[in-house]
């Protein structure tokens, strides 16, 4: 399982740099950065929640990337419940990195996790065969 989950992470951002450079060059570019923002964020959030859930390696630290995901949907959805008045009090630049930057953070942060589950995770649970690692 953790080596799919790193795989389909892996797809998803490179899919996101794709995009990414695909829409550089047009006025656009922010729709190529919320499309990858649809496909990472709800994996990233049900497998972390899954991680947790069945307390799987490093779940601890899942938990607060779950935790952490939380609270940053709750404020958005709070946000977009008083949108005008924000829109009134913050430029749309800040708008925009309060919209892009924790997700990718985020992102980051839980892939890193993943990664670190995958392949620099060393459990040695005996002598027999120790190169064996599955």
């Amino acid at each position: 399982m953790k080596y799919i989950d790193f795989g389909i992470q892996t797809l998803i951002f490179g899919f996101a740099v794709v995009l990414l450079i695909m829409g550089i060059t047009e006025q656009d570019w922010l729709i190529y950065v919320f499309l990858a923002q649809l496909f990472m964020g709800p994996w990233q959030f049900f497998s972390s929640l899954i991680s947790v859930l069945v307390s799987a390696e490093l779940h601890r630290e899942k938990r607060v990337h779950l935790v952490l995901s939380s609270i940053y949907l709750a404020a958005l959805f709070v946000g977009s419940t008083i949108g005008q008045t924000i829109e009134q009090n913050l430029s749309k630049e800040a708008v925009l990195l309060l919209v892009i930057v924790p997700p990718w953070l985020l992102a980051g942060y839980y892939y890193f996790l993943t990664y670190t589950w995958a392949f620099r995770l060393q459990r040695h649970a005996g002598t027999f065969l120790r190169h064996i690692n599955f």
